[in-house]
């Protein structure tokens, strides 16, 4: 089996802050996990290595983990309850976002067959099915990433990661992984757009196309295809505190400036239907509780103005009864032309919507100075310390909506996107969806906390990138992935599609 997909190969532990997806697909493979991503995009329990998760009370929160100790380590060391309890100790007090489900439980106490552990929470936790993922063995929590640590490292799961370069990695069966019986043997994955099958069994997926990229992969033949949404948000992420936009008022304005249905067609073109603008700040497309923006409107007064909506007229408007003037079409304060900085993240997708964006700004009498950061969350996080005006840049999104909120509660951790406090009722609203463990009964409140966020115009949601799944004939079970990941995650899934 190869497998192209069009995310690179970085980081070493699930605990790096800079981990790609693609490498946690690999380390979803060889590591033990609590949960991992389902075929319908939902988590659900491994019933390898760690047989169950089972929440079995609510005051306190308490869960039990049941291991599987006739499983062993690739260095032969059987799998037991010390393992969650080391892993515990050595990442509760890692400072990024991901980990402060583990500084919530306050007490892990392993049973005395070493068969389970049971997890006592300080504090609730509603993300605590995303904990105990991709564990590595006991004192294997590398002091420095490389690759070559990484493949000498004990594993467990059903893959051995047999080599690993920057673009390419080849996974072998474990024979001693007691499920997934039928799987494929060797798993080659490729960091690449390639589209064309490098094998008799080939899936190909991209979360980082546009228009050009999709219209030539409709004309290939040889490929089965679905073209549906990611899990990543294209986004504007303003500066709190710069002289530019330090007001929500000055924030919308540029907000406006940027007629995002025009965006959306000119970067996918006849593919805009399956890609709206969004206007979730908290929910990605594929994400229940997406709202879609309606169309741009053109009023001459700002009375009554929607935070939904995309507004030329306000935005002139508002900068003329600021002081703002136009000369020869170029606007000015003070005698002084102005210039937007913007920074934009690494992808395809950044790159190609910041150059449309410019050109918007640009056509109505704005400048503005581009840098690139080697990250979206970089991105993010330079632009919440003020460095810059805004940012232009994809934020991946969990199946919990709950997980989204990092950027907006304290402590700001770089891997959380940080945004910022947005209201004292706000972050009421955040505490009380993090007593509810009830996706359904949340959800309001999340949606409330969204609204607010979309108003303080902090965030500008764009849209939701397409993504394209293809793959030969021979090929069973792909499903359609929710991201590079869940691709990953699926592979001891897939079979052989009989000859006729």
């Amino acid at each position: 089996m190869t497998i192209s997909v069009a995310s690179p190969f970085r980081g070493c532990t699930a605990q790096s802050p800079d981990i790609s997806p693609a490498m946690l697909g690999i380390l979803d493979l060889t590591r033990p996990s609590a949960f991992t991503v389902g075929a319908h995009n939902q988590l659900v329990g491994e019933g390898g290595a760690i047989v169950s998760a089972e929440m079995v009370s609510l005051t306190p929160q308490t869960v039990v983990y049941t291991i599987d100790t006739q499983l062993r380590w690739s260095n032969g060391r059987r799998f037991s309850a010390r393992d969650l309890v080391s892993w515990w100790r050595s990442v509760r007090s890692l400072p990024y976002a991901k980990d402060q489900g583990y500084r919530s439980i306050k007490q892990l106490t392993p049973s005395k067959d070493l068969s389970s552990v049971t997890a006592v929470f300080a504090s609730p936790d509603v993300t605590w099915n995303s904990l105990f993922r991709d564990l590595e063995a006991p004192g294997a929590l590398p002091r420095h990433c490389s690759f070559a640590s990484l493949i000498r490292r004990a594993s467990l799961g059903p893959y051995r990661l047999a080599s690993l370069t920057s673009s390419r990695a080849v996974l072998v069966r474990n024979p001693f992984w007691t499920e997934n019986f039928n799987r494929f043997g060797r798993v080659t994955l490729l960091n690449s757009s390639r589209t064309s099958p490098a094998s008799t069994n080939f899936v190909s997926y991209a979360d980082q196309t546009n228009a050009a990229l999709l219209s030539e992969h409709r004309v290939g033949a040889l490929l089965n295809a679905k073209l549906g949404t990611s899990s990543l948000l294209e986004e504007l992420q303003f500066a709190p505190n710069r002289p530019l936009t330090r007001s929500a008022a000055l924030r919308r304005t540029w907000s406006w400036f940027v007629n995002r249905q025009t965006l959306v067609r000119g970067l996918f073109d006849s593919y805009v239907l399956a890609n709206p603008v969004a206007d979730s700040a908290l929910f990605a497309q594929n994400r229940k509780g997406f709202v879609s923006a309606p169309a741009s409107e053109n009023v001459r007064s700002l009375v009554g103005a929607s935070p939904l909506l995309d507004c030329l007229t306000c935005a002139r408007n508002y900068l003329k009864s600021q002081g703002f003037s136009q000369r020869a079409s170029q606007w000015r304060y003070r005698e002084r032309p102005v210039t937007l900085s913007i920074i934009r993240g690494p992808s395809l997708v950044d790159r190609d919507t910041t150059d449309a964006l410019v050109a918007q700004l640009q056509a109505n009498g704005l400048f503005a100075r581009v840098s690139v950061a080697g990250s979206d969350a970089q991105a993010s996080l330079l632009t919440f310390g003020n460095h810059y005006d805004f940012a232009v840049l994809g934020r991946p999104f969990s199946s919990s909506a709950a997980s989204n909120t990092a950027s907006l509660t304290p402590p700001f951790y770089g891997d959380s996107f940080p945004v910022g406090q947005i209201s004292a009722s706000v972050q009421r609203q955040l505490v009380l969806a993090g007593l509810d463990f009830n996706p359904l009964t949340a959800l309001p409140i999340l949606k409330s906390v969204d609204q607010a966020t979309v108003a303080s115009f902090l965030v500008r949601p764009l849209f939701t990138p397409p993504s394209l799944l293809q793959w030969t004939p021979g090929v069973a079970n792909v499903g359609f992935p929710s991201d590079v990941g869940a691709l990953i995650d699926q592979v001891v899934n897939w079979g052989f599609v009989p000859s006729r």
